[in-house]
């Protein structure tokens, strides 16, 4: 059973006449069909099937508050006080004023649920699709770049391991001795080291394939240590580019694996020409490598923009799949985030043209 929420109250008629001053939420309320976007939800949604305990909020009123939560960079216990006492954000929500909203460990819930079953990458999918379909996606070809989401649960001073025994050894009085390495408690274990000019990491990598725009298009995330290339093939797949079109990427993905595979999708190949010890560039890849950079900046300013408007780049939660959740609700947020410019400039462009 599910909540019946988003019934007007006497108290909500009372204050209809009032403006809200968020309008960046009422834009993405009109811009998206949210229907559709509970329908891949209610795929994953394992709440109120049962007969007894209270009744479910909808899983779309949860999305939506998790969607809050990293717009607005706000903890799940700080993301209920503001539910509770802003009025736009429980518009947004489908909450009425009388509606009891949920509290934090619900939202924790929710999302651990939906990581569990891996809904998260269909619901970015369903917004892209949405945001096609209004043509604010200019899928003209495919930019690929990584970023490091850092953790803050790292393991401090000399690692220490544990030496035990498997029972595996050559005879029956002989065991075979494994060691492993033993953390500490509160650090990330599935987060790894990693070195980038000269600094050291301990976290993940978000992987991004977006449009020309830098409109997030896939993501995939690995441990810190993962090399970028070992990923190309995976998130520009997930992309579902049109043929024919261009990928870029950087000289990190240079790889005579990456450029058969190009071919083999009917992909043009847009990744950075590199220069090897006495092979260096010739002048002609050099032009081409400073065309690849002036189309690569789009999806450097989506890792930049994530970090200005959400605080992106710090690990929220623990764990591999948890942090992939936060990479693609940051990546749905951000699109979110462009979508009502977009569609302004498209409006403009056909009235300028009509």
């Amino acid at each position: 059973m599910r909540k019946n929420t988003g019934r007007r109250s006497f108290a909500e008629v009372a204050i209809s006449h009032r403006k809200t001053v968020n309008v960046f939420l009422e834009q993405v309320n009109e811009l998206i069909d949210w229907e559709r976007v509970a329908d891949i939800i209610d795929n994953y949604d394992r709440r109120g099937k049962g007969i007894a305990g209270n009744r479910a909020y909808p899983g779309l009123v949860l999305f939506r508050m998790c969607l809050l939560g990293i717009w607005y960079q706000l903890s799940d216990r700080a993301l209920e006080d503001r539910v509770n006492d802003s009025i736009s954000f429980n518009r947004f929500c489908g909450l009425s004023l009388a509606d009891p909203v949920p509290d934090h460990s619900i939202v924790s819930r929710f999302r651990t649920m939906m990581t569990e079953g891996g809904g998260w990458d269909g619901l970015l999918r369903e917004i892209n699709r949405q945001l096609e379909g209004q043509g604010l996606l200019v899928r003209t070809g495919t930019l690929v770049d990584a970023s490091i989401t850092e953790s803050p649960r790292k393991p401090s001073g000399k690692p220490t391991y544990e030496v035990y025994e498997t029972g595996e050894g050559d005879s029956e009085m002989e065991d075979s001795l494994q060691c492993s390495r033993v953390y500490g408690p509160g650090v990330d274990q599935e987060a790894t080291w990693t070195k980038k000019a000269g600094k050291s990491y301990f976290g993940y990598k978000k992987h991004h394939a977006t449009d020309m725009e830098g409109m997030v298009l896939a993501v995939e995330t690995t441990p810190a240590n993962t090399h970028d290339s070992q990923v190309f093939t995976t998130v520009v797949e997930r992309s579902n580019p049109r043929k024919a079109t261009r990928c870029y990427a950087d000289k990190g993905y240079v790889g005579q694996d990456r450029d058969d595979w190009l071919v083999e999708k009917k992909l043009k190949n847009g990744i950075h020409y590199k220069a090897y010890r006495n092979r260096p560039l010739t002048e002609r890849q050099k032009q081409v490598n400073h065309l690849i950079s002036k189309v690569r900046w789009a999806v450097e300013r989506t890792f930049g923009g994530q970090v200005r408007w959400f605080g992106a780049g710090k690990a929220r939660y623990i764990g591999l799949a948890a942090t992939h959740t936060q990479h693609v609700l940051e990546a749905i947020c951000y699109n979110l985030k462009r979508a009502p410019g977009r569609y302004l400039e498209k409006q403009k462009r056909e009235a300028l043209m009509g």
